[in-house]
């Protein structure tokens, strides 16, 4: 029995039952449908409408950067932790370009280079988003946002943040980032419960006004 995947905001394969009659007799069986690439559950995705892409666990080997450029969209991994490598042919695995989007349980990998996520946007949401192996963890261009219970481990930059001012980091792990484990250059950024470990330089603030650090954990760093 084939089924074809219908036009839903999904990624990857998923267990859907099916149901079909004959001689009045109704059968279900249950199949795994296919869904494709995480690009093809965002472009199925309807702006303003607040649909979710669900990734199921797995490995996403995607060509080009993932374009998150629906509004109010969110991408959330189920039934376990998918994992998305270094797309081959662009040097940013996941874009945010679109106001509202939330990014949920979602690990990138990388060879050492690259971004795992950038932000260029405003209200975005990174929650419990890991990356490992990359140039930069994350990195916000723009916007006021919220990037919570995230790790990187292994980059060479962990997190950036360079956008509007007002963003609010809660409960990230940044450790063994060759250069700085967390670099701050917009305003009134909020760090709160952060731990940053065995970096270069644990925590580059400058050209920033009314940076508020708290409750935070900064330690084996070369520099704190």
């Amino acid at each position: 029995l084939g089924v074809t995947p219908p036009a839903e905001p999904r990624a990857g394969a998923f267990d859907r039952a099916v149901e079909f009659s004959t001689n009045e007799t109704t059968v279900t069986r249950t199949v795994s449908v296919g869904f494709g690439s995480i690009q093809s559950g965002v472009d199925a995705a309807v702006e303003d409408d607040t649909d979710t892409v669900e990734v199921a666990a797995g490995t996403y080997k995607e060509r080009n950067e993932i374009e998150a450029d629906v509004q109010g969209l969110t991408i959330r991994g189920v039934g376990g932790t998918p994992t998305v490598q270094s797309p081959r042919n662009a040097d940013t695995a996941l874009e945010v370009n679109a106001d509202g989007v939330t990014v949920e349980n979602i690990e990138f990998e990388g060879d050492g280079s690259g971004t795992a996520v950038e932000i260029d946007a405003d209200d975005t949401e990174l929650l419990g988003v890991d990356a490992r192996e990359l140039g930069v963890g994350i990195e916000e261009t723009s916007g006021t946002n919220t990037i919570r219970g995230s790790t990187v481990v292994g980059s060479g930059t962990g997190i950036v943040l360079d956008g509007d001012g007002g963003t609010a980091v809660e409960f990230v792990r940044i450790v063994g980032s060759a250069d700085r484990g967390l670099v701050i250059r917009a305003d009134d950024v909020d760090v709160f419960g952060a731990t940053i470990l065995g970096s270069t330089l644990g925590v580059d603030v400058r050209e920033a006004t009314g940076t508020v650090i708290e409750a935070c954990t900064v330690r084996r760093n070369d520099i704190a």
